[in-house]
């Protein structure tokens, strides 16, 4: 307000200037504490000559995290009272979980009520305990595995092992329990520089929940492979080896608006979400779950050989699948691109998971070049002794999966999302049949031609599945030329020529493939090609961009490094 000076600093010093602030009523601290008691059994018994069993089981005691302070709070639906959401739509504790024998909302309203805020809260309802969520006392791990020497003459072994891990999630993860209210309500303060005003319009939406389920993220492992010698000092192996992960970190909206209504929500933003969410006096709620699941299978070989002057060859290749419902490279539980895209339908998040890698191939060798020790001792010391190392790496794109960022409507539509649900990060669009990598060239890594909004329904879920493309293939090969010379056999020195990324292969980094958004502005809806609404909803055109390439789509926007060539002269003793 006031007369604006184009500079803020000095726009506050001016006579009456007005300006807004906000402020939470404390500095709220995670005062995390948990335990962990593990024992373990386990025993190998020899069964046979050639013949050995391994055994036993770890029992785990992994106690949920709680508040030191008690300053801890869950939210649950299943408490929330439309009621008195009714008489009393700013009551933040309404379906709020608090630690037993605790008087956190009796506590806020007195602290608020002393700085001049009036803000009548429920009492919130008394947890299972301080943690809030139940703990599990039956997470019993067994392993069992084998070693079979066959014809007992140390050429031919089968192995075979399972067993089940269970494993703590990160604990930051429950420090939004301390930060929501009534521990942390944020206020609004509209003043002068000289005269305060009394704190107006409390935010009273709880922000943090966890499922009170107890259970454990855990996995059963499992593999089986066979070994034989060849030849003298040369070996094959080849085996299976897969896991199942189950009770995964995952992350909802425990207020999300129900899948009825998206068609609605698709043309609306910010708080005017609220009204067709269960809640509907609260906004989105994050709650934590376990309801993650992953399956992984491969097919692993390795060959290794010794020649008789010690220089080694090997290599290894893996063709596998991994498959889940989440995101296996973050365990944060983010409600973004990890979030559940219809809560009680988790078919439609399975899918190639972004560590899938279906071809991995990894070779390396050391090779010791002639001594030419019958030569003079200047032929020795300058060509003679030499030796060859590399690594050779080639592998398959990880999977991504193509999603939209939001959306928007041409002429005069309010779309906002495709889906509806509230978030826009994981809108999918539709898939038309062709190949999401063909004609990959260069940076240019997804083709898209393999997409398209043109009779998508707005208010439902895209028909592209998770992790439907690959990001760019890796070839690498790197390689050392070194020699070494002693000296009265306590000194030694070493000079290498090392070289990362001999060939200069161009490895296009594609870990921006999956944020850079599918473009979905300008659409136009109906065999008309009008204004979308949703009555109105089915895709028929887009303006000025009929194929729904976004610019960039599909492109690595960076490249690892490429070659570099390292001397390095070392001297020990």
């Amino acid at each position: 307000m006031g007369v604006g000076l184009g500079n803020q600093l000095a726009n506050l010093l001016l006579p009456g200037q007005q300006y807004v602030t906000t402020e939470k009523n404390v500095n709220a601290t995670a005062r995390v504490n948990w335990h962990d008691i593990e024992w373990y059994v386990g025993d190998s018994w020899k069964i046979r000559r050639n013949v050995t069993v391994n055994y036993g089981f770890r029992w785990s005691f992994l106690r949920q995290p709680f508040a030191g302070d008690n300053h801890w709070a869950n939210f649950s639906l299943a408490n929330w009272s439309a009621a008195e959401a009714a008489a009393n739509p700013a009551d933040a504790c309404n379906g709020v979980i608090i630690p037993p024998g605790t008087s956190p909302c009796a506590d806020a309203v007195a602290q608020l009520s002393s700085l001049g805020v009036s803000l009548p809260l429920s009492n919130g309802t008394p947890g299972p305990n301080r943690a809030l969520v139940n703990n599990n006392n039956h997470a019993i791990a067994p392993r069992l595995g084998v070693a079979w020497d066959i014809r007992g003459d140390g050429k031919t072994a089968v192995r075979a092992g399972v067993g089940q891990f269970f494993q703590r999630e990160p604990v930051g993860l429950l420090e939004q329990l301390a930060f929501t209210a009534p521990f942390a309500i944020t206020a609004t303060d509209i003043r002068t520089l000289g005269t305060p005003a009394p704190l107006t319009s409390p935010s009273v939406s709880p922000s943090g929940s966890e499922n009170p389920r107890g259970v454990i993220p855990n996995s059963w492992q499992w593999n089986l492979s066979i070994e034989r010698e060849l030849t003298r000092n040369t070996a094959l192996q080849v085996g299976y080896v897969g896991n199942s992960g189950i009770h995964l970190t995952s992350g909802i909206d425990v207020n999300a608006v129900p899948s009825a209504d998206w068609v609605q929500t698709a043309f609306l933003s910010g708080s005017a979400f609220n009204a067709f969410r269960p809640a509907d006096n609260f906004g989105s709620i994050l709650q934590f779950e376990h309801n993650g699941k992953s399956d992984y299978h491969s097919l692993q070989a390795l060959f290794r050989s010794r020649l008789s002057n010690f220089s080694t060859f090997q290599a290894s290749y893996t063709y596998s699948h991994s498959i889940g419902n989440v995101q296996l490279d973050n365990s944060s539980g983010s409600v973004n691109s990890q979030a559940v895209t219809e809560q009680g339908a988790g078919f439609l998040d399975k899918g190639n998971t972004n560590i899938n890698r279906p071809h991995i191939f990894v070779a390396n060798e050391v090779f010791y070049l002639p001594k030419l020790s019958k030569q003079n001792a200047i032929v020795r010391q300058t060509i003679g002794g030499w030796e060859l190392n590399s690594i050779v790496s080639v592998t398959s794109g990880s999977s991504v999966s193509v999603f939209s960022n939001g959306a928007g409507g041409a002429l005069g539509s309010s779309l906002n999302s495709l889906q509806g649900s509230g978030f826009n990060q994981n809108n999918r669009p539709d898939i038309t049949g062709v190949s999401c990598n063909s004609g990959e060239n260069g940076r240019q890594i997804l083709n898209p031609a393999a997409f398209s909004l043109i009779g998508y329904a707005i208010g439902t879920v895209g028909n592209a599945p998770r992790g439907y493309c690959f990001g760019p293939n890796y070839r690498n090969v790197d390689a050392q030329l070194a020699k070494n010379w002693t000296f009265k056999e306590r000194f030694r020195v070493k000079f290498s020529l090392d070289f990362f990324n001999l060939f200069n292969h161009a490895n296009f980094n594609g870990g921006n493939l999956e944020t850079q958004g599918f473009n979905a502005t300008g659409l136009l809806c109906g065999a008309a090609q009008t204004a979308c609404t949703p009555t109105n909803n089915i895709v028929s055109a887009q303006l000025g961009n009929p194929n729904s390439i976004s610019s960039g789509f599909g492109q690595a926007n960076n490249v690892h490094p490429g070659r570099e060539i390292q001397y390095t002269l070392r001297f020990s003793f």
